[in-house]
């Protein structure tokens, strides 16, 4: 389990931050299919390792692999300057000037201002090289106080602002998650971000230049503040840069390094070092081993300055492009064992970098993992990978998290959600039948509507509904119960039988019943949803206005406004799903600028693998209503009606009226799935969404899972919509 976890989180650190991915040139499936299969296969501590170097090989770049076991590193190097804080000229037979100036010279700045390594002196010389090698680890402090300070006496003399390029990074930048459909989620982009890499530098052009050749020498002692200066200079042509070992500290690429099971190191391409318009950041022009004498080392370094000054080479351009990298479909419903923890792994990740509401899960996201690597394994057949994916979709308790197929949805409908032709719903805490139609398969007379459901097969239905709470994904209990009466409670394979008692009054009776449908979306809620039965809008006794949110349209906004703008207060029924018409509404309600929502979408790029809360890197933005531009403003009472068939966009909706309007929430618990979705697809044809978007209200209060705020509870009753009253309006 723990070779397969550590196999899955890999996949996915690569597959959302190596630069590879992002320009299209490997499909991120092509990866872990084989490598997956071929670990849950053979799981050993062998074959890890084989499938890990064999999946980052993958990538093409040579700085993406399991990392040796390095050579213990000296704690020292041979610097040729007679104290490590002192400076030293070795004057050499060719004319060239040696000036070993290890960094740790800052701390007497006035050797620095000697007059012989001024740049009229070091004019006449043929040639000159400044040695920056530090001594040993913990020299480097002084790198970024050093290097302001010598360049700002040399930099004006070898480049013009014209020809100065700033080292900068360049890595993947997730603003939320974009859907793995083509052409959802708008609001979300990934794509490069710059930062900068370095210390800002004034250049003052100097009248009198360093023509002559230059060269530097660092080690790996010498901090990036330094050596991306060099880069700078490099890039230019105005130098060349020595190394005396490989130098991977010079690198051109920002690295991850993170253990895996049984200790195996890996390190990541994570990002770019960039200059000037997308070329890498130069590497240095020659490594020169420091394993000859001082005199010897130095007359080498010259002769390579001067042999080569004229053939800098100019770094490579690196591909920018951006290819947002997705899954492929599978065409088919079962799928090898592979490509099934591809969709695990897949989704998993997703997960854990772009759920803002990660938090709210109420369990280690790992051990989710954990648990399903077994059930996408083993399962053998496609009914078996459906529960699987459904089970890992229950986990993130979001309503917004259904489980759908791209086709052939009659194979999993007639096996396990074929039921009567009967529609309930919860009524004070209790499942009733709220609808019903002639069957021809069976006489449905003894059953009535109300009547309670008390069990199902012999078992109590409150317990006989706990089956599914591992099958579907449901924010709350009110929205779990909710989905379980509508769709779940008798479910089960197309024309099998179910046995339940009912209960009506005080009698309790028991009825066999047959499964026949697989779909009953024509089966009605109209007893209990009673928004479905007003029109657009109304005056009702008193001079209240009620505007129904479930059908007004954006052009029936202005007119409705209107018509209602010399009421005492308007109701504005959400107990459905709107049209959008909130935005045009809540202008109305304002006469200064107001804040309704605060958004939070996942900021996610390699740093997230440095974090150790991922829901607080976020971008945050507040959804802020303007007043009308006119003079029409409505100065009525505001009340909002919401129950449990406000979810999403509904729920949105109601906290704009709330903020804009002050208004009083009446009625029930909403779905606590607030905020714009994303889609994550599955092999095998399968997809669900997810709340990619965390609402709150401007104070930071939490939607998801919670639903809105209801400032005055009311939940209709039993024998209230037996007499047809709709007690929340």
């Amino acid at each position: 389990l723990n070779r397969l976890a550590d196999l899955g989180k890999l996949w996915g650190m690569i597959h959302y931050f190596h630069p590879a991915m992002a320009t299209g040139e490997i499909i991120t499936d092509s990866l872990i299919v084989r490598n997956a299969a071929s670990l849950a296969e053979d799981p050993s501590k062998e074959n890890f390792k084989r499938v890990v170097a064999d999946m980052l090989a993958q990538t093409n770049d040579p700085f993406t692999k399991i990392s040796a076991n390095p050579e213990p590193e000296p704690d020292s190097a041979v610097i040729f300057s007679t104290h490590p804080d002192s400076l030293t000229i070795h004057r050499l037979s060719n004319g060239v000037l040696y000036i070993a100036i290890p960094t740790s010279v800052i701390k007497n700045p006035a050797l620095l201002n000697q007059k012989h390594i001024s740049v009229p002196e070091l004019s006449k010389a043929t040639g000159v090289i400044f040695d920056f090698r530090n001594k040993k680890h913990g020299d480097y402090e002084y790198d970024e106080d050093f290097t302001v300070e010598f360049f700002r006496k040399y930099l004006g003399s070898m480049i013009s602002k014209k020809e100065f390029r700033g080292v900068y990074r360049s890595y993947i930048q997730h603003n939320g998650f974009v859907s793995q459909n083509v052409g959802d989620g708008g609001i979300y982009s990934s794509g490069w971000k710059s930062a900068s890499d370095g210390t800002v530098y004034l250049i003052s052009d100097q009248a009198q230049k360093l023509t002559i050749p230059v060269s530097f020498v660092v080690n790996r002692f010498n901090q990036p503040s330094l050596t991306n200066i060099l880069r700078s200079l490099q890039f230019a042509g105005k130098c060349s840069v020595i190394t005396e070992e490989d130098p991977y500290w010079y690198r051109t690429r920002r690295l991850y390094y993170t253990t895996l099971s049984d200790s195996t190191d890996v390190e990541i391409t994570i990002g770019y070092q960039m200059i000037g318009n997308n070329f890498l950041a130069p590497v240095p022009d020659t490594v020169i081993a420091c394993t000859m004498p001082g005199n010897e080392y130095m007359e080498t370094c010259s002769r390579y300055m001067l042999n080569n000054h004229n053939r800098l080479q100019k770094p490579e351009t690196a591909n920018m492009d951006y290819v947002h990298p997705r899954p492929l479909r599978d065409s088919s419903l079962f799928v090898g064992t592979g490509a099934r923890l591809l969709g695990l792994y897949n989704y998993w990740n997703t997960i854990q970098y772009f759920y803002p509401s990660k938090n709210l899960i109420g369990r280690d996201w790992n051990a989710v993992l954990y648990e399903y690597i077994p059930q996408f394994i083993n399962a053998k057949d496609t009914f078996a990978y459906y529960w699987a994916i459904a089970g890992l979709i229950s986990e993130i308790h979001d309503s917004h998290g259904g489980l759908g197929m791209f086709k052939n949805r009659y194979i999993i409908g007639e096996k396990f959600y074929a039921k009567p032709p009967l529609r309930f719903t919860m009524i004070e805490g209790r499942m009733h039948i709220i609808d019903k139609v002639k069957d021809s398969a069976q006489n449905l007379e003894g059953v009535h509507i109300w009547d309670e459901l008390v069990k199902v097969n012999g078992i109590p239905v409150k317990q006989y509904a706990e089956n599914w709470r591992k099958k579907f994904s449901a924010s709350n209990e009110t929205g779990y119960y909710d989905l379980v009466s509508r769709f779940y409670v008798l479910a089960g394979e197309k024309n099998t039988d179910v046995q339940v008692t009912l209960k009506r009054g005080n009698r309790y009776f028991d009825v066999n019943l047959k499964r026949t449908v697989s779909r009953s979306n024509w089966l009605s809620d109209s007893l209990v949803n009673f928004s479905a039965r007003y029109p657009v809008a109304k005056i009702l006794p008193g001079n209240i206005g009620y505007v129904n949110l479930g059908i007004l349209t954006h052009s029936e906004v202005d007119s409705v406004m209107n018509m209602l703008k010399d009421t005492k207060g308007i109701i504005f029924d959400v107990r459905n799903y709107p049209k959008g018409t909130s935005w045009d509404i809540a202008p109305y309600l304002v006469d200064k600028p107001v804040n309704t929502h605060l958004n939070k979408q996942m900021s996610v790029n390699y740093t997230s693998l440095f974090s150790e809360n991922l829901n607080e890197i976020t971008e945050s933005n507040y959804h802020v209503i303007l007043p009308r531009k006119d003079t029409l403003r409505y100065y009525g009472k505001v009340v909002i009606l919401a129950n449990k068939f406000a979810q999403s966009h509904a729920e949105y909706s109601i906290m704009m009226l709330q903020g804009a309007g002050k208004g009083t929430v009446i009625g029930s618990q909403t779905m606590g799935a607030d905020g714009n979705v994303s889609v994550i697809i599955f092999p095998g044809g399968y997809y669900t969404y997810f709340s990619a978007l965390g609402v709150h209200y401007p104070d930071g209060t939490i939607t998801q899972r919670v639903g809105v705020k209801i400032n005055i509870p009311v939940k209709p009753t039993l024998d209230g919509l037996k007499a047809g009253k709709d007690e929340v309006l």
